[in-house]
């Protein structure tokens, strides 16, 4: 008998049979863990019964359905050492926040002020205020840690607002003023952008008075204004976090904080024009409707677009696939892709990532974070129009190993564009050193992978799409 509720009898899962989230072990009311397939998160002492209330009542329910909160619902399961087992849905990509582009960042921040504020209308507030407990859903940030509500009590002050400010807004403002590569530095190694590390970097208000006018004083005025403008959201938050926050009421002082967040301004970055539609026409080259033709007859279920650039590629696969990863280490590119992404509304998850160099794992067995290729495992991989670039110009690596690290990402095709050493991009770098660099050496480090392969015609001259499947 399969009975929901806490007290109740229930169908108990065998402990053997979980296997517990690698990154679930500090919160001492649950842990998360994974049983056929699915994810669950088993919940203890007081906030067992506070949590299955939220969930079954209309505050949780409000929130999972304007998309703030992953779905959630009370299951009729028992696990040794657990009162309540709650399961989630699983959302395929877990991502980390070095590894969005600006806009996601400030996607998750606002994510998370919105949350706050309507759980403070419900008489309940955050006790966490970090991006680390935000996923993409492709291109929608969602809240995942319901061990993170919790009554509000009354009170009038949010206990998250100084991990808010250090884990989400000072991380903004760096990026606000252009340095991104930095903010995302300083997150994947501390997690935290406190505001010790703004002074450091010129970012305090008396620091930005001495500095900028000293510097600016050399310049144009035209310049000095655009300048100014530039800095002058970061100079408004700092100085208002200089001054105690007045006693007001919590809603009002979260509204008051909602508000500074959306004047951080980014870089625009609007979506962009589509150069060529998605179904094929006489317009399209060779190399697309080979593509086409692969991504039509495989239909694989997810896709990693490495090196996706403005993401053409990343595009066409969300027309047959349920969810499209995308790589690419210009951080400018990923944000014209999240945006366009996000206002067609495809399953695409951008990241800023270097192939060569993924997210390791780190920590005590991999606690801290998760290995890329773990994370991104996806049925077919595309490397397009990059394979050259890997061997000639960024990090002169061998064929084999690429194929090693193809292979890694991989479940079950890859599909990959070889440019033979007498394309135009190729030429000019030609040397001796790379006298095996040839489309046969590139088929036999491929083989000791994938067991099938089939080479397509591309675009443009002598270069070939390799279908390759394991």
């Amino acid at each position: 008998m399969v009975v929901a509720g806490i007290g109740a009898v229930k169908e108990t899962i065998p402990s053997r049979e979980i296997q517990f989230h690698p990154l679930s072990f500090q919160d001492e009311a649950g842990r998360l863990f994974k049983w056929r397939g699915e994810l669950y998160r088993g919940l203890s002492g007081p906030s067992a019964s506070f949590l299955a209330q939220f969930v079954e009542g209309d505050a949780g329910r409000e929130l999972m359905a304007t998309g703030l909160l992953v779905e959630t619902e009370v299951t009729g399961f028992a696990v040794e050492g657990f009162d309540l087992v709650l399961r989630h849905r699983l959302l395929p990509f877990p991502s980390y926040p070095f590894e969005w582009c600006a806009g996601m960042f400030r996607a998750a921040t606002l994510v998370v002020i919105e949350l706050a504020i309507a759980l403070a209308r419900s008489g309940l507030m955050l006790k966490d205020a970090h991006p680390w407990n935000v996923l993409f859903d492709g291109c929608h940030p969602l809240w995942v840690d319901l061990t993170s509500i919790q009554p509000a009590n009354g009170s009038r002050l949010w206990p998250a607002e100084a991990e808010f400010y250090d884990n989400c807004v000072h991380p903004l403002l760096l990026m606000a003023q252009g340095r991104d590569k930095l903010a995302r530095a300083i997150i994947a190694e501390s997690e935290v952008v406190q505001r010790a590390d703004l002074e450091l970097l010129g970012g305090s208000r008396s620091l930005l008075i001495d500095m900028t006018t000293a510097l600016l004083s050399h310049l144009p005025e035209e310049k000095r204004k655009a300048i100014r403008k530039t800095l002058r959201p970061l100079r408004s938050v700092l100085g208002t976090k200089e001054k105690a926050a007045p006693d007001i009421p919590l809603m009002q002082r979260l509204e008051q904080i909602k508000a500074e967040v959306a004047g951080i301004r980014l870089s625009s970055c609007e979506p962009r024009a589509l150069s060529h539609d998605f179904q094929p026409n006489e317009k399209w080259n060779t190399k697309q409707r080979s593509l086409h033709r692969i991504l039509s007859e495989k239909k694989p279920r997810t896709v990693l677009d490495i090196a996706s650039g403005t993401g053409w590629s990343s595009q066409l696969a969300a027309q047959f696939s349920e969810h499209v990863v995308a790589f690419d280490l210009d951080a400018e590119a990923v944000a014209h892709l999240f945006d366009t992404a996000r206002s067609r509304d495809l399953p695409i998850l951008p990241l800023v990532m270097d192939f060569t160099r993924p997210t390791p794992a780190r920590g005590l067995g991999g606690h801290v974070h998760i290995a890329a290729s773990e994370r991104f495992s996806c049925e077919m991989v595309l490397l397009l129009g990059f394979l050259h670039d890997l061997v000639f110009r960024y990090r002169r690596l061998g064929l084999t190993e690429i194929c090693d690290a193809l292979a890694s990402f991989s479940r079950r095709w890859l599909v990959v564009e070889f440019i033979p050493g007498d394309d135009a991009e190729v030429g000019p770098l030609w040397s001796n050193w790379f006298a095996g660099y040839n489309l046969d050496n590139f088929k036999t480090a491929l083989g000791r992978h994938f067991s099938k392969i089939e080479v397509l015609p591309s675009y443009p001259g002598a270069r070939v799409l390799l279908l390759c499947e394991k």
